[in-house]
């Protein structure tokens, strides 16, 4: 999958699943936008729990009776605990739109009201880089690669000179493992890279296991 610039929107009816390997479930977003979100909740450490359009609220907003789903509700770590967030995404020419910035002020007052915590909006300017998601997108299947088989410690023994994504291709070839092991490697983030960079041989690597 190539990641636009332009946000590609799919539709509730032309949307595709999305396939999540940390919450095991399937979600459905609904444009690019959604899913470079999911893919991040996916490769973050600190995000423990997480879903998409799963929970829909229903508030008296002005005398009338208002259903709302978030896209997104996650459980995250952060210095003081776990933290519930409540997540709307809104592509920013969207989310600067008047009507719609005050119905999320609404929303966001309804949550603080009855949950005791606000709806947060996310627009691209906050998290969407194309270059990055299509890296995650390249790795993401790798998430779910079992390294119980092979003896990691010793691997790595192998690793500690590989400077570059090439280099660590290169030395794991020579291994008794399946093509499947380097890339893994970098999607379980026991080498680092940066994701936001064009994906390339050349990439730099830094060994951080152990």
């Amino acid at each position: 999958m190539v990641f636009p610039k332009q946000i590609r929107f799919y539709g509730k009816k032309k949307a595709n699943y999305f396939n999540s390997i940390q919450m095991k479930k399937l979600f459905r977003p609904e444009s690019s936008f959604e899913i470079s979100f999911m893919l991040q909740q996916e490769f973050d450490d600190d995000v423990t729990a997480w879903a998409g359009q799963a929970q829909s609220f229903v508030f008296n907003i002005k005398g009338k009776s208002t259903r709302y789903t978030p896209d997104i509700i996650r459980k995250r770590k952060t210095p003081e605990g776990q933290e519930i967030e409540i997540i709307e995404l809104k592509p920013n020419i969207f989310a600067n739109n008047e009507s719609v910035y005050t119905k999320h002020q609404l929303l966001s007052e309804q949550f603080l009201d009855r949950y005791n915590r606000p709806l947060t909006v996310h627009t691209e300017v906050d998290f969407y880089k194309p270059i990055k998601a299509e890296n995650l997108f390249r790795f993401y299947q790798y998430r779910a690669y079992d390294f119980s088989r092979y003896d990691i410690d010793l691997a790595f023994t192998h690793l500690t000179d590989v400077k570059c994504v090439g280099d660590l291709y290169e030395k794991c070839s020579l291994f008794n493992v399946t093509p499947a092991f380097a890339p893994a490697l970098i999607a379980q983030k026991k080498v680092k890279v940066d994701f936001e960079q064009p994906f390339s041989l050349d990439l730099p690597l830094e060994v951080n296991y152990g």
